[in-house]
């Protein structure tokens, strides 16, 4: 290595085109310049220094040694610069990524505030029709209690009528045994009476029967309604 005189306020020199700069150590310890930026000749970096004075008194081998250790400093110097660019070109691409993540995860974040807002209303909707079902229930229980108690009254009035009957077939007997005209015209009362008791049983069976059918009606158009808002949700 050829030493290369530098004044005291000298950082960086020149050299056939290249410019060097000190390394860490001192300048007396040969340690190698490092190469900065392309000049012309040797001279300083700074435009406010003289130029430095350079001791040539080595052969020609020590020049072509410099200029080979310059040689391989630039090629390092240059395939660091590869492995720079690189690494930006990397940065860039993973800062791309990031952005592309970034936008991606905008868009799930967007997507669960939509579902949330679903979720909410369905609950609602649900919560909803289920106080509609339990208002439906109620109704049908009440109408099944109301129609429990018309068949009740029903039974009474057939054991009324039953009554009346077998009362009646009693009297036909005792009509045959004593055949007057009192008993005539108790007959003809009693048939009155079992006409009217008929008749009674008549009405009331086509009141249950409507009212059962109604019933029915009802229980069924609930139950559709409620189906359809199940459907609907």
């Amino acid at each position: 290595m050829v030493a290369v005189v530098f004044p005291d306020d000298c950082q960086t020199l020149r050299y056939d085109g290249l410019t060097y700069q000190m390394g860490l150590a001192s300048r007396d310890s040969g340690v190698p310049y490092r190469l900065v930026r392309e000049k012309s000749n040797w001279a300083l970096a700074s435009p406010f220094l003289a130029l430095p004075v350079i001791d040539m008194s080595n052969t020609m081998e020590d020049s072509g040694a410099i200029l080979r250790e310059i040689s391989s400093f630039k090629d390092m110097l240059d395939q660091v610069n590869e492995e720079i660019e690189k690494t930006i070109q990397r940065t860039r691409e993973i800062e791309s990524e990031i952005l592309k993540l970034s936008e991606i995860e905008d868009g799930h974040i967007m997507t669960e505030c939509e579902l949330s807002k679903i979720i909410t209303i369905r609950g609602f909707e649900l919560e909803d029709s289920i106080q509609v079902a339990a208002i439906s229930r109620a109704s049908a229980e009440s109408m099944e209690r109301e129609s429990g108690s018309l068949k009740i009254n029903r039974d009474i009035i057939e054991k009324r009528i039953s009554g009346k009957r077998e009362k009646f077939i009693l009297q036909c007997c005792e009509f045959q045994d004593d055949m007057t005209i009192a008993k005539n015209n108790k007959l003809r009362l009693l048939l009155s009476e079992k006409e009217a008791l008929e008749n009674e049983k008549q009405t009331v069976t086509k009141k249950i029967t409507a009212l059962e059918n109604s019933t029915e009606e009802l229980i069924e158009e609930i139950l559709q309604e409620i189906h359809k808002s199940n459907s609907g949700n």
